[in-house]
């Protein structure tokens, strides 16, 4: 059976979209940021990505330069 859905809930489910996305990526904000606090040697690593890729596209940070950092891609996953 199909139900129709007011403005209530519509709002109710947006919310809750909402905190569910926050609550996940403040979590892996944490983890990560806490990871890389206690290895510095990944914590270099990703600076010269960070370095080399600003270097390379003359300062500036597209989605496509962020996208290509495959190292970031790595910690970020948790697969350092």
């Amino acid at each position: 059976m199909f139900t129709e859905l007011d403005d209530e809930d519509i709002v109710a489910q947006a919310v809750l979209f909402f905190l569910a996305g926050f609550d996940t990526a403040s979590t892996l904000l944490c983890f990560t940021c806490y990871m890389i606090a206690t290895h510095p040697e990944v914590h270099q690593k990703l600076q010269d990505e960070v370095d080399n890729t600003l270097e390379e596209n003359e300062g500036k940070f597209t989605y496509e330069t962020v996208n290509n950092m495959r190292y970031l891609d790595m910690v970020v996953s948790g697969m350092y």
